[in-house]
């Protein structure tokens, strides 16, 4: 649902430029997107770049009204929301079937086992290309070919949902943390082999000592809500994450070697050090706040939301859904007091809040050339450690 208003017409300008398959490669992807890494010549434009592709998704709208749609509400809503120097929305280049199709088969063999049934959708008639975040490419101090490293931290929901429109029988979830509850659910159905102490209300904490807690739990079972890149690699995640199973170069301590020898050398706990940076930065930066404030905007919950969405659809609508009278009687009151236009800014307002709870923050660090290692090891001030990097 996109906000129309008068006098702020947004024109998306797509770029026809020609991408070849042979120069793209397997990066990582989420539940809808794939991102490739550019892997030519590190001369060329691309350099430094990611493309992100979509997967085909039964339930996803398709068509080039929708995509261009999708982009709009990144940059229109998202960007101003969370704050234009922590989201770069990309440029829209167009992409043909074929290209697709072969990227679609070269990539195939290197995604997550849990991950390959959906396919990149070779509808689409446009991708993006964003910075890659994971590397250093504009600061001319940051050494950019091995001491960079990148931290990905996907927090999840930030609060406790109060609406009164929850059932008592599902009071629990104005008591259990989400994320927490949904920990038991997939440890019960076998995809989780531990259930994680990382808990996202101390991540949100504003509390030093809370939000080292959920690093060092999110570093103890980073599942997929914890990735580390090194020179724009992944060294460190779950297996939930893209770690292989018996893959030797994923375990905590080829993390901490990698650490030790690029950012901590005399430090006999690297990832204790690490994470303590990363307090520092969450703590200095407002971008937690600004998520968990949209987030917020999700005042009804999805109970009251479902019945609001249902009330819009004409009775021929495939979505539509006979509900039993008892159950729907409880929004009757909320219905009275909202005409289409609220009802339409409550579903709207939801689903800022559903793209505030699922995505990812990227904390991206480096060593400045020319700095020794005495120098950085004494100098405890952020600013003169780390740089960040815009978007």
């Amino acid at each position: 649902i996109e906000k129309k208003e008068e006098g702020k017409a947004m024109e998306v300008k797509i770029h026809e430029i020609p991408l070849n398959e042979r120069e793209w490669c397997y990066k990582n992807e989420g539940a809808c997107n794939i991102i490739l890494s550019f892997c030519g010549e590190p001369t060329s434009p691309f350099a430094g770049n990611v493309l992100r592709l979509k997967k085909k998704l039964e339930k996803r709208k398709h068509g080039v009204g929708k995509e261009i749609d999708e982009y709009k509400f990144i940059t229109n809503t998202m960007k101003p929301l969370i704050g234009s120097s922590y989201v770069h929305p990309g440029v829209m280049v167009k992409v043909n079937p074929k290209f697709l199709e072969n990227i679609d088969n070269k990539i195939y063999e290197e995604r997550p086992k849990h991950r390959k049934k959906d396919r990149i959708d070779n509808t689409c008639s446009f991708a993006l290309i964003m910075p890659d975040i994971s590397l250093f490419t504009s600061f001319d101090d940051v050494d950019a070919n091995m001491n960079t490293f990148c931290i990905e931290i996907k927090p999840k929901w930030g609060y406790k949902p109060t609406s009164k429109y929850i059932l008592a029988s599902h009071s629990f979830k104005k008591e259990k943390c989400r994320y927490c509850l949904h920990q038991h659910l997939k440890f019960s159905e076998g995809s989780v082999h531990h259930i994680s102490g990382y808990c996202p209300l101390d991540l949100y904490s504003s509390d030093k000592s809370r939000i080292m807690k959920a690093l060092k739990n999110l570093f103890k079972h980073p599942q997929n809500n914890l990735k580390v890149y090194k020179a724009g690699n992944l060294i460190y995640t779950g297996h939930l994450g893209g770690r292989k199973e018996d893959d030797d170069n994923f375990t905590e301590d080829h993390l901490r070697k990698n650490l030790g020898v690029s950012f901590f050398p005399a430090s006999p706990e690297p990832v204790d050090e690490l994470i303590e940076l990363l307090c520092d930065i969450l703590l200095k930066e407002p971008v937690l706040q600004n998520l968990k404030k949209i987030q917020k905007q999700d005042c009804l919950d999805i109970e009251a939301i479902y019945q609001l969405y249902q009330h819009t659809l004409p009775s021929d609508h495939p979505d539509k859904k006979t509900i039993n009278k008892e159950e729907s009687s409880r929004f009757d009151t909320l219905l009275e007091k909202l005409n289409d236009e609220k009802i339409s800014e409550q579903i709207r307002s939801f689903l800022i809040a559903a793209t505030a709870k699922d995505c990812s923050i990227m904390i991206s660090l480096g060593t400045s050339v020319g700095v020794d290692d005495e120098q950085q090891k004494s100098d405890s001030s952020v600013e003169s450690f780390i740089r960040y990097k815009e978007g």
